[in-house]
């Protein structure tokens, strides 16, 4: 129901055309990079899925550092 909403949501800005919507796969809030923009997490959309963290020796933007994994279909 939820990923209705959001579908209906991102649906209604497209028509608009008046704002982005920036979607970070496995976050879990929503947060403002550097560059002014905002992301949205995804949390709680999907279901039958799981969220990560992306581990890595360099430093990496946050919404690179996020992942979901659909554990079915």
């Amino acid at each position: 129901m939820a990923g209705c909403l959001v579908l209906l949501f991102l649906g209604f800005l497209s028509i608009s055309g008046n704002a982005d919507v920036s979607i970070d796969c496995g976050a879990s809030g929503t947060y403002t990079e550097e560059n002014s923009i905002v992301w949205i997490g995804d949390d709680g959309i999907f279901k039958n899925s799981e969220s990560g963290v992306v581990r890595s020796s360099s430093t990496v933007s946050h919404v690179m550092s996020t992942l979901r994994v659909f554990t079915s279909l």
